[in-house]
């Protein structure tokens, strides 16, 4: 569908919804696959603000080289951000998008895809009405009006490109949540160490044997971030790495998606084609030490089963606390149509383990209750403790988003 010369009927569901036109949204945008069997998982949702810290909606393929065709445009009015989101149960996710897939770069290429995707998910934005989140009060007034928000993100940073001042640029363009690391390092100045490195040229990571600590230029990377009131997540990152930011940041950090290093994570199937991906789940002291911070460690879906991942949330709960635990799932809120080539790689949100009956968080919150979590524990795990950290983070920024 052209976004060109017409309406799309995304735009007039989302719009219908944002004037609190509930009642007229289509199947796909209903708030559940299934209704929970516990009365109290509806209550929950409906009393708190629940957040994904790690997700996706897949995104354009670079346009830039090998005389590929842009595909910044298409299909943006075909993304169901809106339904998708209040299918999962969820207020706001950090949609959050990545460079270094892109495998061969020129000069400033990253950095050229780094626009082109913030130009893209403007797109997306607009189609479906829905609004960034830049402070804690937006995030309360999403909850209050039921209408989601995103919190803009990016995982890795390659596309600074050595240039400190791009940071800023992307502030000023709603960026609330960075990540340091992905799975390659900045080809001007690296950051630090990176858990599961994609060698140049090459296809599928491998676990890095590099020296793993923090750069100068990573250490200038965070104080950026901390002026300017920009949550710094460091997933992907190596233990050493960790311990050295944790000693150098003055504010709380996270950890967006990951696990520990445990029989129960290690039983995901993922394992079995990609073993090196074991490097991605953490020690208890590196978990200990982003919570020491006042942040969060997310916990990854890897998963074999909902019930599994729920294990997986207790056993970080064991090690870093109630306060210092959610969830960031690494999958996609909404991908795209079928017969789009924007790539998306991770699975559904709400469709991640063959056991998940309903929307994510609904799923999320009756396993919890199942596994003995109280109400007031799985507010904050599901959110609550986000809102905090992002509360305190964003409330001294220094420069207006446009």
């Amino acid at each position: 569908m052209s976004t060109t010369g017409s309406i799309s009927r995304r735009t007039i569901i989302a719009a219908l919804a944002g004037m609190g036109g509930t009642t007229l949204l289509s199947p796909r945008s209903a708030v559940a696959t299934a209704d929970p069997q516990d009365p109290r998982v509806s209550r929950i949702i409906s009393e708190n603000i629940t957040i994904d810290m790690h997700n996706h909606i897949g995104q354009p393929i670079f346009s830039g080289h090998d005389n590929r065709p842009s595909e910044s445009r298409a299909n943006a009015d075909d993304i169901d951000l809106v339904g998708e989101m209040r299918r999962a149960g969820l207020t706001a996710a950090c949609l959050t998008s990545f460079v270094d897939l892109y495998l061969t770069p020129q000069a400033d290429d990253w950095y050229r895809y780094h626009l082109e995707i913030f130009d893209y998910i403007d797109r997306v934005i607009e189609m479906n009405k829905i609004r960034r989140a830049l402070t804690s009060a937006d995030l309360r007034a999403a909850h209050v009006s039921k209408f989601p928000t995103i919190v803009q993100s990016s995982e890795g940073v390659q596309w600074i490109g050595g240039d400190l001042r791009r940071v800023a640029e992307a502030y000023r363009r709603g960026l609330r949540h960075l990540q340091l690391f992905h799975q390659r390092h900045d080809t001007h100045q690296p950051l630090g160490g990176i858990q599961q490195l994609l060698p140049s040229g090459a296809m599928q990571p491998t676990p890095s044997a590099e020296p793993t600590g923090i750069t100068p230029f990573g250490l200038e990377v965070v104080g950026e971030c901390n002026k300017l009131g920009i949550l710094v997540d460091l997933a992907h990152a190596s233990e050493q790495s960790v311990l050295d930011v944790v000693k150098t940041s003055h504010h709380p950090l996270l950890c967006s998606h990951t696990a520990l290093d445990t029989p129960n994570a290690r039983s995901a199937d993922l394992y079995t084609a990609n073993p090196g991906l074991r490097s991605r789940l953490v020690s208890t002291a590196y978990a200990r030490a982003v919570a020491e911070t006042g942040g969060i460690m997310g916990v990854w879906r890897i998963f074999p089963t909902l019930k599994a991942y729920v294990l997986g949330i207790k056993e970080m709960v064991d090690v870093v606390g109630i306060d210092h635990t959610g969830i960031g799932t690494d999958t996609v809120i909404a991908p795209p149509p079928s017969n789009s080539a924007i790539s998306a790689r991770q699975p559904r949100t709400n469709a991640i383990w063959p056991d998940q009956r309903a929307g994510f968080v609904y799923a999320l919150i009756e396993e919890m209750l199942v596994q003995g979590f109280t109400e007031a524990d799985i507010g904050k795990i599901v959110g609550g403790n986000y809102v905090r950290v992002f509360g305190e983070i964003t409330k001294n920024g220094v420069v207006s988003a446009v």
